[in-house]
């Protein structure tokens, strides 16, 4: 490593240092998630787990957490020295979603199952969830070489992107995404998620119309979504660091020190926030932690991309 490379507001001298703790964390989540999440009957990820990493109720199985695991173990597996272990519970996430989770009639995915996946829970179609499963099995099929979860990605997105591309605007009409509030027809956040998701199919398929969708949504996160007034961060350091070594020091602080990763959330004071002591459920699954402790690490190390 180059320490002249070290980007900007990371201390040259401090750059080593920095990249080790950013490892130790996400080779310790990556455990974590590897020893307790698993779900070695079933296949794919538990739906819940409680503070110490045991498997507990409500154990549905939600598309945006399984997806978020196939994603996340895909990208761990290719960035940090293909681990076994990653690769199987990538397998395993896969063909729980592919077998389960997947509706055939249309190549979309329904929002929840139940534990083993014999019995669907809920079948609505979202936005928001399916660009998940695009963005997951676009993923896999890219790093793993396997064909046919690029083509399950492919036939997701163009059922999606039949009944829900808006010719005339731009984007995709939400209007029938039944967790939209009153009166909202697009959201920003399934947005830059669907622009996430069809980067990562582009770059696995090359396909013509992913592609002209994705420039679609460059355009639409820059003139649509990002208002006149802008906004970037307020405060920086003078060497324009703002976020990393204060950021790095609370969140090796909150991290569990007796049974590992972390809360949902904490309050201001320190104390456990209103989401209680599960580690993993629905909304909550490996692919923030993990994700962000690699991809800074990547940054400080000057790989990123």
């Amino acid at each position: 490593m180059d320490p002249r490379s070290a980007p900007i507001g990371i201390n040259r001298r401090n750059q080593g240092i920095v990249e080790a703790r950013l490892a130790l964390l996400a080779s310790s989540t990556a455990d974590w998630w590897l020893t307790h999440g698993v779900d070695a009957s079933n296949g794919g990820f538990y739906g819940t787990l409680d503070a110490q990493g045991n498997s507990v109720t409500p154990r549905n199985k939600g598309l945006i957490q399984q997806s978020r695991h196939l994603w996340t173990f895909s990208m761990y597996y290719e960035r940090r020295g293909a681990l076994a272990a990653a690769k199987a519970a990538a397998d395993s996430t896969y063909q729980f979603l592919v077998s389960h989770m997947r509706d055939a009639s249309d190549g979309e995915f329904y929002f929840k199952v139940n534990e083993t996946g014999t019995s669907v829970v809920d079948s609505k179609k979202q936005l928001y969830a399916e660009g998940f499963a695009i963005y997951a099995l676009a993923e896999y099929g890219r790093v793993f070489n396997l064909q046919a979860a690029k083509d399950y990605a492919l036939a997701c997105f163009r059922h999606m992107d039949a009944r829900a591309h808006d010719v005339t605007n731009g984007g995709y009409d939400q209007r029938n995404d039944v967790s939209m509030p009153s009166g909202a027809e697009k959201e920003t956040n399934t947005h830059i998620h669907l622009m996430e998701a069809f980067t990562a199919l582009y770059e696995a398929t090359n396909d013509a119309t992913v592609g002209l969708r994705l420039n679609e949504m460059i355009d639409v996160v820059a003139k649509r979504l990002l208002q006149p007034t802008n906004y970037v961060a307020q405060y920086f350091k003078v060497d324009w660091m703002n976020r990393l070594e204060s950021t790095l020091k609370w969140i090796e602080a909150r991290r569990d020190p007796a049974y590992g990763e972390w809360y949902w959330g904490h309050r201001p004071d320190g104390s456990i926030g209103s989401h209680g002591t599960n580690k993993g459920e629905e909304w909550k699954a490996s692919y923030h932690n993990l994700r962000a402790l690699v991809f800074a690490g990547d940054w400080v190390h000057g790989t990123s991309n």
